[in-house]
């Protein structure tokens, strides 16, 4: 009797349970998920020592973390991380607070799911470092990264290259270290054949999808290069303030026929020089600062230009 007595004044409180960090709709496979999860009792009681758990559809406990902290009203747990399925699905969790009995109070469990979908980790190609023009028939380099929307490591990993009529023609391994200044950009230095004629030409880097451990997309870029005959003569131009009579330096210079452009830009000392087969080419001369700059090369041996650039006028505002 007594026993039932004490039992019959026991109280009980509800309980409610939300997220105050929930994973976005989407989520690379394999990923971290980070959670935090808040814990309110009808009563504004401090849930010391109370503890919520985190499982997955099959009822299985991926973690259990205590409460941490309490702002008088509500309690909450420091951040969970989770990883995400490496599988593709439409994953569903819940968090469910665990019944505690605290102080002759029992208070109640409460529980939230939460669902995201797993997708496979994004990837982009690019392309860099390609010469302009090439010459017919001779070997090029250029340069092919990989980068990855997780930040994966694709050392080991292929890109491939393809011709216009769709057959490989190279492959280059991506390397130990990502590109330079980039967090995670793996790059290959390639080397190509070029065609034995002359023209425009548009092949294709791949980056494929297979012998990765993680579920990943598979990435592709065209790019474009001309072929031209062998180089005869050399064109050297010099690009110099009209004003100031200094250098201009990263001026582009190209070097137009009738087919594939050459393209450079200026060094320090505000020269380039182009190895051209000999004919009649009109030299285009840029930058941001000066009034564009063109005439008009012969080329029946080596030549010289010489360009003088004017200045544009500086804004008042």
């Amino acid at each position: 009797m007594k026993d039932r007595l004490v039992a019959e004044e026991r109280q009980v409180h509800a309980t409610s349970l939300s997220l105050t960090e929930e994973p976005p709709a989407e989520v690379d496979a394999g990923v971290d998920v980070p959670l935090k999860v808040k814990v309110t009792c009808q009563s504004n009681c401090h849930l010391q020592g109370g503890k919520v758990r985190i499982t997955d559809p099959a009822g299985g406990v991926l973690k259990e973390v205590p409460l941490s902290a309490w702002d008088g009203t509500a309690n909450e747990t420091e951040e969970v991380i989770l990883k995400a399925p490496a599988y593709l699905e439409e994953c569903r969790w819940t968090a469910l607070f665990i019944a505690l009995d605290q102080e002759g109070i029992v208070h109640e469990e409460s529980s939230v799911s939460f669902s995201f979908v797993v997708k496979p980790h994004t990837t982009s190609l690019a392309i860099w470092d390609l010469p302009s023009p090439v010459v017919r028939n001779a070997s090029f380099r250029l340069k092919a990264g990989v980068k990855c929307s997780a930040a994966c490591k694709l050392t080991g990993k292929k890109v491939e290259i393809y011709n216009q009529e769709g057959i490989q023609v190279a492959a280059g391994t991506l390397g130990e270290n990502p590109w330079a200044s980039t967090r995670a950009l793996y790059w290959a230095d390639v080397e190509l054949q070029a065609p034995g004629v002359e023209g425009f030409h548009r092949w294709m880097a791949k980056f494929p999808k297979m012998g990765l451990e993680l579920p990943h997309e598979c990435a592709s870029r065209t790019f474009a290069f001309g072929t031209v005959k062998p180089p005869e003569h050399i064109v050297s131009v010099k690009a110099i303030d009209q004003a100031t009579r200094a250098p201009i330096q990263n001026a582009v210079v190209t070097l137009h026929s009738s087919g594939t452009p050459y393209r450079q830009t200026t060094d320090t000392s505000g020269s380039i020089t182009a190895s051209v087969p000999k004919g009649e080419y009109t030299v285009y001369i840029w930058t941001n600062s000066h009034e564009e700059f063109q005439t008009t090369a012969v080329v029946k041996a080596d030549i010289s230009v010489q360009a003088e650039l004017i200045p544009l006028p500086v804004d008042a505002n």
